[in-house]
């Protein structure tokens, strides 16, 4: 508006159209960028099922300080310090070694960045999140020492932060011009697995115990930690079937 002129407009907003075209075609987009690209899209679905086992574990956490470890509900609360350590040394981690490794990467590709360059710590925090989960289940079953137990605890929340957040920087650099539609859909999917799966724990722990039920949980985040190997491998060729990743 700085020339004064109304029939000037950005070249990305010409095809958001008006009134209520412009508005659904704004409301349904991010669900568009996840089904036309299948990179994002696959890419959104591992994402979100590792980030709702956060809430699995908020909801067995504390039963299993309680009822097989007896302790007192001030301890429970203490316990909960586990996830944050985890956390911590995560972002650390991410802080001083996520651009190291972008530029890395990118220095060793003749120069060119490639959004693919983000996912070497998602890929290590997808392969050490099985086996922390499958430790944290036979803790629980086998009553192991709670330092054992809360060591778990540790390197999942570890595991889990260092998948999500060269995730995030992935899809915002993948998608370029609609990134803000991608994270949208991709924090849409993330609530809803969220919703979802700590419900669908609750009966297979019931019905295997602690032990299996999150050896079954670790052996499908195994499966799932395909995904952004495959697409470390594969994506800038995947990338150019969909116009929302094909800046690149």
């Amino acid at each position: 508006m700085e020339t004064g002129k109304t029939s000037i407009t950005c070249c990305f907003a010409e095809d958001l159209g008006k009134g209520s075209a412009g508005l659904w075609l704004s409301i349904t987009r991010p669900a568009a960028v996840l089904f036309d690209s299948g990179v994002l899209g696959a890419l959104a679905l591992f994402g979100s099922i590792t980030f709702a086992q956060s809430y699995v574990l908020s909801v067995t956490l504390p039963n299993i300080l309680e009822e097989i470890y007896g302790l007192s509900p001030a301890a429970v609360g203490s316990a909960f310090l586990a996830q944050g350590i985890g956390s911590f040394i995560s972002l650390l981690i991410c802080n001083l070694g996520l651009d190291k490794v972008y530029i890395k990467l990118r220095t060793a590709n003749n120069g060119i960045s490639l959004p693919e360059h983000r996912l070497p710590m998602t890929i290590v925090g997808a392969l050490t999140l099985p086996p922390a989960l499958a430790l944290y289940g036979w803790c629980a079953e086998y009553k192991l020492p709670l330092t054992l137990f809360l060591i778990s605890v540790i390197c999942i929340y570890f595991s889990l932060l260092l998948v999500i957040l060269p995730l995030i920087a992935y899809v915002v650099d993948a998608s370029g011009l609609y990134s803000a539609s991608a994270l949208t859909g991709f924090i849409t999917l993330r609530c809803l697995a969220a919703a979802f799966l700590p419900l669908s724990m609750t009966p297979i722990v019931e019905h295997l115990g602690y032990g299996w039920g999150f050896t079954a949980l670790a052996s499908f985040s195994l499966v799932l930690a395909l995904v952004p190997v495959l697409i470390q491998r594969h994506g800038p060729r995947w990338r150019k079937h969909s116009k929302y990743t094909q800046a690149w």
